[in-house]
């Protein structure tokens, strides 16, 4: 065999074994870019399983935010609501007639159950007065049949309504008491009512 045909050999050879080569590389790439398109695939498929969990896990956050908002105002507009209708009893109570208000503070001093003290009064000196003492009297005397011994005495402080003090008891019968007492016996009531 000349030169030139052991050169031509050679050449063959190589370009063969070239090929082979080649088609061995393209297989293992055709192979890798399977692989990669699998891989890219799942790791797609769990990107956007996570963004979509990670897109309702935030919805459900802004709807529980806008719910408690929402609750917060809600809250807020029923304590207005409470308040006022609070407010419209202690009015009430303060603008009852003159005889009406002496009835409703002599009931009061009669369920006391105490029969002798000190009613200081302020604001309302000239609405329970004598006459007061004298219906509270006659509603505690019919109730216990004890003439009852109370002494008025005026005072300079700026409540409404009186205290009875009995010595080592007072008795808190200020309207901001009684509007106490009365927002503590019916508030569940009034809510129920209200709102339902």
């Amino acid at each position: 065999m000349s030169v030139k045909g052991i050169i031509e050999r050679i050449q063959h050879d190589a370009t063969a074994e070239a090929e082979q080569i080649k088609q061995k590389y393209i297989g293992e790439v055709k192979k890798l870019e399977e692989e990669f398109e699998k891989k890219k695939e799942k790791l797609l498929a769990a990107a956007t399983e996570k963004a979509k969990i990670e897109r309702e896990r935030a919805h459900r956050q802004a709807i529980d935010h806008q719910k408690s908002v929402l609750a917060q105002k809600l809250l807020a507009h029923k304590q207005k609501l409470l308040e006022q209708f609070y407010d419209s009893v202690r009015k009430e109570i303060e603008n009852f007639e003159p005889n009406r208000y002496r009835e409703y503070f002599a009931d009061i001093l009669a369920k006391l159950g105490e029969n002798s003290g000190k009613i200081i009064v302020a604001k309302d000196a000239d609405i329970l007065n004598d006459e007061f003492i004298a219906i509270a009297s006659g509603k505690i005397k019919q109730k216990t049949g004890v003439e009852p011994n109370f002494e008025l005495v005026k005072s300079d402080d700026n409540f409404r309504g009186f205290i009875l003090d009995i010595g080592k008891i007072r008795y808190d019968v200020t309207i901001d008491a009684v509007l106490a007492q009365i927002r503590e016996n019916s508030e569940e009531k009034v809510i129920s009512e209200l709102f339902g």
